[in-house]
């Protein structure tokens, strides 16, 4: 065996075991036949020898991620697809829908779309101009994803997370990067889960699309009425906040439906929110003297760990 089929061997590995009984030797076969077909016409025989040396092509390795991630998280009606394939990516799925739609939801509600008040009236006008281009990269993804256009979504989903990754870059003060970093997790890892939108996930029904389309607004108002209340207690209602509110809303909607894609949705969004409020949590104990605050962070920590041992505790009850 060629180190260059043991490197297509150990690239395969990230496909499901079955698929991969059933297709490994043909797919390797095919992958040593193309490369022995591209360097065949190398007349310098040692140049021939080192082909089967390197590692795979890079378009063979993205091949092969695309295919992992479409076996992996596969669509509702998938051919060949496992039950519990259909049910992970219906749910990374959902963590895809949920966290763009906490900050389309915030874009709608922000003052900052008023220029005469509010945030606004506060800002430079550069400031202004990309806090309105972020806003409205977010709230444009999240309505492309809402509608079935997901190659778009896909587009601008990454730009929204690019132009908050340049915000944060030029606006964070160097002791607060943990807290920064909190809060890229929480608008990024949607971005990543839109992979398992891909060309195999049929279009939204009308009923979901709008579902999804009222659930914009409906968000928005929820954000507004929330941030009233909380500002009376001097806290904020970040990014973080909002994902731990939305993992013991996926738990609710699992305990409700008896779902168990519901069920893996909270659980990724209570990881997701705890990774996010853990490093909330980290950046206030060394930089904040504020005890409200620390306490603050500790029960969204706290909370999240809650939410994944009771999730955890009931799946494995079902499956007993």
């Amino acid at each position: 065996m060629t180190p260059l089929e043991q490197h297509y061997r150990r690239l395969l590995r990230l496909l499901p075991a079955d698929y991969r009984q059933r297709w490994e030797e043909d797919m390797v076969a095919t992958y040593l036949d193309e490369e022995e077909a591209a360097w065949a016409g190398v007349e310098d025989e040692r140049e021939r020898e080192l082909a089967y040396l390197r590692h795979p092509p890079l378009r063979q390795v993205v091949s092969v991620l695309a295919l992992a991630v479409r076996l992996h998280l596969a669509a509702p009606a998938a051919p060949g697809a496992s039950l519990q394939a259909r049910q992970w990516g219906q749910a990374v799925r959902q963590v895809a829908r949920l966290g763009l739609l906490l900050p389309a939801a915030t874009a709608l509600n922000t003052p900052i779309w008023s220029p005469d008040g509010g945030t606004a009236a506060v800002l430079p006008g550069s400031e202004l101009l990309a806090w309105r281009a972020q806003a409205g990269l977010w709230l444009l993804a999240y309505l492309l994803l809402a509608t079935g256009q997901r190659r778009w979504a896909r587009v601008f989903a990454p730009l929204a997370l690019a132009a908050t990754l340049v915000e944060s870059a030029t606006s964070a003060a160097g002791p607060w990067i943990l807290g920064t970093a909190g809060y890229l997790i929480s608008v990024g890892v949607p971005v990543i889960a839109l992979l398992a939108w891909h060309g195999e996930v049929p279009a939204p029904s009308r009923r979901e699309l709008l579902r999804w389309l009222l659930a914009l607004p409906a968000a928005a108002a929820g954000l507004w009425v929330l941030g009233e209340q909380v500002a009376r207690f001097a806290l904020w209602t970040g990014p973080t906040t909002l994902l731990c509110l939305t993992a013991v809303g996926a738990a609710v909607v699992a305990a409700a439906r008896r779902s168990r894609t519901w069920s893996l949705t909270a659980l990724l969004l209570a990881a997701h929110a705890g990774a996010a409020a853990g490093l909330d949590l980290a950046n206030l104990i060394i930089h904040s003297t504020a005890p409200i605050a620390q306490i603050y962070a500790t029960a969204h920590v706290v909370a999240m760990l809650v939410l994944l041992l009771l999730v955890v505790s009931v799946r494995r009850q079902r499956r007993a």
